[in-house]
């Protein structure tokens, strides 16, 4: 028998509200987000100035071994060879030093934007459109959600779980604690996640 919406509603509505962001973590979380993003730009421009002073060291290595080359100092199959080795040790650091800049913390923005869907899912929960229900399941679950002898359920991406099992113990610690270990979850996940 087909399951009465009612019924499925109030089912999709608690399973909903088990994975909601408590209002009162959603600044001190988002303020943990912003320094996190801070040092991971201040590390990785860190990174990309030392990358760029070994680019400019192999550069004069490349000038010496030309000079040497055409001092005929030394044979042109060991130019060839030593500048073939300098010249592809370059094109890789180039290429890492592109990756940094473009995204020093590519992480940062879905994990802003759980941050904001996790934090509308009690709203969403109280709403009685089950249409409107669709979107923020397939959030929490991706592709995992099954009705199964009437029972909603599903397997949550990382942060998601992450994030429900931070609620249920969320009278035993810390609160810091519960949200640095929900932030490295998030980010973890993201981080090699990325679109």
């Amino acid at each position: 028998a087909p399951m009465r919406s009612e019924l499925l509603d109030s089912q999709l509505s608690a399973l909903l509200g088990e994975y909601a962001m408590p209002q009162e973590w959603l600044s001190p979380l988002s303020a943990m987000l912003d320094i996190e993003a801070a040092s991971a730009s201040k590390t990785a421009s860190g990174v990309v100035q030392g990358l760029r002073d070994k680019v400019f060291d192999i550069s004069n290595k490349l000038e010496r071994l030309t000079d040497l080359y055409v001092a005929e100092d030394i044979e042109r199959e060991d130019y060839l060879s030593r500048r073939r080795a300098l010249m592809s040790e370059r094109r890789t650091i180039e290429e890492q030093i592109v990756r940094l800049e473009r995204a020093p913390a590519a992480w940062v923005e879905p994990v802003r934007n759980w941050i904001q869907d996790a934090s509308r899912l009690d709203e969403i929960a109280k709403s009685e459109d089950i249409p409107s229900k669709k979107s923020p399941l397939q959030k929490v679950f991706g592709l995992n959600l099954s009705i199964h002898a009437r029972e909603a359920r599903g397997n949550p991406i990382p942060p998601y779980a992450a994030l429900r099992a931070a609620r249920i113990s969320a009278s035993e610690k810390p609160l810091s604690l519960i949200l640095e270990s929900l932030l490295y979850s998030a980010r973890t996940y993201f981080s090699k996640n990325l679109d």
